[in-house]
């Protein structure tokens, strides 16, 4: 059986608009940067990595998605992505 929530979380990234999907994303960029840095009050290393490895992933995702052939600001924007992957790579290895 599948989980009813789940289903409903992949109907709605699926049908949102693509200027709201990158809206979805950096909120859960936040949140997961904000959770590893609560993990980390609690030195709770497990749980910082975890965070921060999502955080990765959805800058991941960003970077991957951007038509950086489509003008400066784009290409702009690919490197402000290269810059908090790199931060979050650095913050995860301390």
């Amino acid at each position: 059986m599948q989980d009813p929530f789940g289903v409903y979380q992949k109907n709605q990234v699926m049908t949102v608009s693509g200027e709201k999907l990158v809206l979805m994303l950096c909120e859960g960029l936040v949140r997961f940067i904000r959770n590893a840095v609560m993990a980390s009050e609690k030195e709770d290393i497990q749980e910082i990595n975890t965070n921060l490895l999502k955080a990765q992933g959805i800058v991941a995702e960003m970077m991957a998605s951007l038509d950086t052939g489509s003008g400066e600001f784009a290409q702009n924007l690919f490197q402000v992505y290269q810059f908090l992957y790199k931060g979050l790579m650095e913050a995860n290895v301390k």
